[in-house]
């Protein structure tokens, strides 16, 4: 079993903040979309690369409406929540760090 952890700081981190307002949405409701991808990122990509899931299954992991993925991953991606990996396909931010805490 895989779990996630959290620090405290994110939640007032300038990068929610940002993301948050490019998506009229509230910081805290942004924080538990971020989790729901590392989460769903974890049962379902074995490496971390997002590279052949569309915006619309990533919508739909982080409870984001349909019809506005390519929105969200607009947000995502320009305020580093999803980052270029180095073969240049993308990759939750936080995926490495999460990878580590597999038990």
């Amino acid at each position: 079993m895989a779990w996630v952890e959290v620090h405290q700081s994110l939640r007032e981190h300038r990068k929610l903040y940002s993301c948050a307002d490019d998506l009229d949405i509230e910081p805290v409701l942004l924080l538990g979309m971020l989790v729901s991808l590392w989460l769903w990122a974890l049962d379902n990509t074995p490496d971390g690369g997002l590279d052949n899931i569309s915006n619309r299954t990533i919508a739909r992991a982080t409870r984001w409406p349909e019809k506005k993925a390519d929105q969200l991953m607009t947000a995502l991606i320009n305020n580093g929540w999803i980052d270029r990996t180095e073969g240049g396909g993308l990759a939750p931010v936080s995926y490495t760090h999460l990878r580590a805490h597999e038990t």
